[in-house]
């Protein structure tokens, strides 16, 4: 009771529910006749209270019928099938398998004996089973189907890929499921390079590696794969999905070559399936010889129809209720009603974003929608498939559908269009990046430059001295820029210089330094003469003084100032002690007194000029005019 609890039974958390649970479409037993009966009475109702269409299928090499009254498994992997299907495949040369239902030999069969031996095992098996079979022509328990077709006489593998191809054609036409082991689709050569006690070995042989020719190593050991045989798989696939009939018709013999009274058509199998409002017809030749048939198609085609072989494309005409055919050794062909080519043109899908992106491919707003558009010729587009990332894959059906991305960061949209004839697009991606986010910044402190000789100072680069960072940039791709520019020629004064940060998103932030420029240049003072530079007589009286000067500055004007000293005191002795002894008139005339002490060698007044700029920045110089003691001295 545990193990049961513990593999099916506990209905929260039992190992199939888990696995259905996340996302497990159905189940294969590995030798399913080693449990009992009681198990799998006692499985099948959990199973599929679980998944009601879930397919339980079992490893079952002979007659299954016990297993398949619906009460136990659905299906089995149909190695009566692979029997069969080899044996007919073959011609008319028998082989001994080592893993074989029924002993190891696999008989071969004539269009007849393959029809009696179709017949008995459908004869076995409910129709839902037989609609239900894995129907397979090698596995990994038995030597691979390209092998077991290699026959005596062959030049090397053109009638074995050829055998392979009819007995593909008859797998994806006949009732039930195709199962492919990897590899078939493109003739993987693994013969079996070993005999056992019962025939050549299958095991390693048949797990011989895919030869990718993207993957390291030598592709001819096992390959390289055939790529018309991979054609020749992709149309059956395509043909099987594109027809209802190929996939739940019913079917009918109509014709085994072997025991018609004509000559010409000994090696010719053919059968109908209708259904879906549509009727196929397949014929297989397996001999080494091509045959022409008469099928008789009065049941289901009127006189006049015109049939087509959905491989060839060659067009038949159906008279007197029959249609010749004549088929090449080893081929087949599937006739439908004209037209009837197979679809094998994927669809295309397209993507575009709105709104679209800048020129870095970035967005700063959001949503941004997706639009995901499907396109085909042929068919029509079934459905559109896309997911996030690495996320869950969400199925829309029709041509059409719309995605929309929130998110900061970089998001990736990848989509694939499935036409109705079951074609596969391209990878469709697009990336999304969106920054809904401002950078950072700093700018440096407060800068002071002097003014130059014109009074002006040029605007330093202060980019290299910024802090920046952003959420989603890289430092080394933020664009950062300044206002005024660097090298800008500015006036004494404060000043304001903005530094903006871009990410590629288009999003900013700035910060500002101020510079102030201050002028520290002093003014200049020159071409001084004063006039009269000698006072005489010294009669104490005020003279009128003219004093001559040129004043310049960096920044423009400046302010001018004379003032005036002496060497003798306002009241010297003998002078007269006659006061003020000077007076200034304004920045270039003073009056003097003409006067000077009784003793002594003379008085001199020493004027000084100062002249003080916007900056307040100062010059003095000095000139001076004498009163002497004696003329001429």
């Amino acid at each position: 009771a545990d193990v049961r609890n513990f593999f099916y039974r506990d209905t929260t958390d039992s190992v199939m529910k888990h696995w259905y649970d996340r996302g497990a479409s159905g189940w294969r037993f590995d030798v399913a006749p080693d449990i009992s009966h009681n198990w799998w009475h006692d499985f099948r109702p959990y199973a599929k209270s679980y998944k009601a269409d879930g397919p339980l299928v079992g490893e079952i090499f002979p007659d299954a019928s016990q297993f398949l009254a619906g009460d136990q498994l659905d299906s089995v992997m149909n190695y009566r099938f692979r029997k069969n299907v080899m044996g007919f495949a073959r011609g008319a040369a028998s082989w001994n398998d080592n893993d074989n239902n029924g002993g190891n030999s696999i008989v071969a069969l004539t269009p007849s004996g393959f029809d009696h031996a179709l017949k008995s095992v459908r004869e076995d098996y409910p129709p839902q089973a037989t609609a239900a079979m894995l129907n397979l022509i090698d596995s990994h328990d038995t030597n691979r189907a390209l092998y077991v077709l290699t026959e005596s006489g062959d030049s090397g593998l053109t009638e074995a890929k050829e055998r392979l191809r009819l007995a593909a054609l008859f797998q994806f036409t006949y009732i039930g499921a195709p199962m492919i082991y990897y590899g078939d689709e493109g003739a993987l050569n693994a013969p079996s390079l070993a005999n056992g006690g019962n025939g050549p070995e299958d095991d390693p042989y048949n797990r011989a590696p895919y030869p990718w020719a993207d993957e390291a190593g030598d592709a001819s050991v096992y390959g390289p794969v055939d790529n018309s045989q991979v054609a020749h798989y992709t149309q059956l696939a395509h043909l099987r999905k594109q027809h209802a009939a190929l996939r739940s018709g019913t079917f009918e013999t109509l014709l085994t070559g072997d025991t018609t009274p004509s000559g010409t058509d000994n090696n010719t199998f053919a059968f109908a399936r209708a259904g879906g409002g549509e009727t196929a017809v397949v014929a297989l030749n397996n001999g080494d010889a091509s045959n022409t048939a008469s099928l008789p198609l009065a049941a289901y085609f009127a006189d006049g129809t015109v049939l087509q072989d959905a491989l060839t494309g060659a067009t038949y005409s159906v008279s007197s209720g029959a249609v010749s055919l004549t088929l090449a050794a080893r081929s087949g062909a599937v006739l439908l009603a004209f037209p009837a080519l197979v679809d094998t043109t994927p669809p295309t899908v397209a993507s575009n974003v709105s709104p679209a992106a800048n020129a870095n491919g970035w967005n700063n707003t959001a949503p941004v929608t997706v639009m995901l558009n499907g396109s085909d010729s042929g068919s029509g587009v079934k459905e559109l498939r896309y997911w996030i990332n690495d996320g869950g894959v969400t199925v829309v059906s029709g041509a059409s559908a719309s995605v929309m991305i929130s998110a900061e960061g970089i998001t990736t949209v990848n989509a694939r269009a499935i036409d109705n004839a079951g074609n596969i697009s391209a990878l469709e991606s697009r990336t999304v990046k969106i920054d809904l986010t401002q950078p950072t910044v700093t700018c440096p402190a407060a800068i002071t430059l002097s003014a130059n000789t014109n009074c002006q100072a040029a605007i330093p680069n202060i980019v290299g001295s910024v802090t920046a960072a952003d959420n989603l940039t890289p430092t080394g791709s933020l664009v950062i820029t300044q206002s005024p520019a660097a090298g800008t020629l500015v006036g004494t004064g404060p000043h304001s210089i903005t530094v903006t940060v871009t990410d590629l998103a288009d999003n900013s932030n700035a910060c500002m330094t101020t510079l102030n420029v201050i002028d520290n240049t002093p003014p200049t003072i020159s071409g001084i003469e004063v006039n009269p530079s000698v006072l005489w007589p010294p009669n104490h009286k005020m003279v009128n003084v003219t004093v001559n000067y040129t004043s310049a500055d960096n920044c423009g004007a400046t302010t001018c100032t004379l003032s005036v000293s002496s060497n003798e005191p306002v009241s010297g002795l003998g002078d007269g002690d006659t006061a003020p002894d000077w007076e200034i008139v304004d920045a270039h005339h003073v009056r003097l007194r003409a006067e000077r002490s009784s003793s002594g060698s003379g008085r001199v007044y020493t004027i000084t000029i100062t002249c003080t700029d916007g900056g307040g920045n100062s010059t003095s110089r000095t000139v001076t005019v004498t009163v002497p003691h004696d003329q001429g001295h």
